[in-house]
């Protein structure tokens, strides 16, 4: 199959800041070892607990953060130098969780539209203009209302807006950062909407990013599950909500949808989650496991299945 991208191990790290008494810096592993891969016309959903790696990794596709180690590649092309790294935005755009912060105030919509273009070397005004005008009615905006300014629009028009910023340099696949999660209910319904909408009429792919378990399943043809930098479930959609193999993916579930009728009750993770500045020996959810083994605690178990369900976990 071919895929739009790939990713082999990737890691990222952090440098930190030393505490006033210790004075030495700390590392942060906010990613360990991510290996995916996203078809055409695809959703990818990405879910787990704030602090689990999601956005992170969503940069490093954006080429906003290089990574520690690993490899991407998109298409036949290694990403492998800051060069290859900026030319990512032909392959990736980006709609972050607030629509508001993520917009210049001082721009305005056409203003907003017209940056990527001009990147893209379309110099030609009317061509721009014309541009413009059929990405505002894609996304269900009203030409006119190219003249606005961000303050001028709803939270949900924002967001659209944002969705048209995405969309308007042609990319093959949209990271899409929780970018729902500050609308409301209502109008999530509409973005969700019309992000299928756009999908269907383009065969973009998405990245989906949230902690949003029922609209991850809704939206995606395929989850993967973080924990502590490390994908722990990876699967369809249908496949890994009928059968959760790994214990943290089943407590996600059984948060989630306590009545869920193909979910037994089990037991509930105990414990904190631990520190991303000590990366575990064995199992990262070892610590909070409830069927937890010594192998758990001295060795991390590898993604292991097939194309339909893999699963880190030894028991499994």
């Amino acid at each position: 199959m071919d895929y739009i991208w790939q990713t082999e191990g990737i890691t990222k790290e952090f440098n930190t800041p030393g505490g006033i008494f210790s004075g030495k810096e700390k590392t942060v592993y906010a990613l360990n070892g991510i290996s995916l891969q996203q078809a055409p016309g695809e959703t990818l959903g990405i879910v787990g607990e704030s602090g689990c790696g999601k956005s992170t990794f969503g940069r490093v596709l954006m080429g906003l953060y290089a990574p520690t180690s690993g490899t991407l590649r998109v298409g036949n092309q290694l990403i492998d130098t800051e060069t290859a790294r900026k030319t990512l935005h032909h392959t990736f755009q980006m709609v972050f969780q607030d629509p508001y912060a993520s917009l210049n105030p001082r721009m305005t919509v056409r203003q907003t539209l017209e940056e990527p273009l001009r990147r893209m070397g379309v110099k030609e005004g009317s061509v721009r203009s014309e541009r413009i005008r059929d990405i505002l009615e894609q996304v269900g905006l009203r030409p006119s209302y190219s003249e606005r300014y961000p303050h001028e629009f709803s939270g949900g028009q924002r967001q659209r807006v944002g969705i048209a910023r995405a969309l308007i340099s042609n990319p093959s696949c949209i990271i899409c950062d929780e970018p729902i999660s500050a609308l409301d209910v209502s109008i999530q319904v509409q973005i969700i909407t019309l992000l299928e909408r756009l999908q269907a009429d383009t065969n973009i792919s998405y990245v989906f990013i949230s902690h949003d378990l029922s609209m991850v399943r809704y939206l995606s043809h395929r989850i993967a599950v973080m924990y502590l930098g490390y994908v722990v479930e990876e699967g369809t959609t249908e496949e890994l909500y009928n059968h959760p193999l790994h214990p943290y993916t089943q407590a996600l579930i059984r948060l989630h949808q306590p009545i869920a009728p193909r979910m037994p009750i089990g037991p509930v993770p105990q414990g904190e989650v631990p520190s991303p500045l000590q990366k575990p020996k064995g199992c990262p959810f070892a610590s909070r496991c409830p069927e937890k083994e010594e192998r758990c605690m001295e060795a991390w178990p590898q993604l292991t299945g097939n194309d339909i369900h893999r699963v880190a976990c030894w028991k499994r």
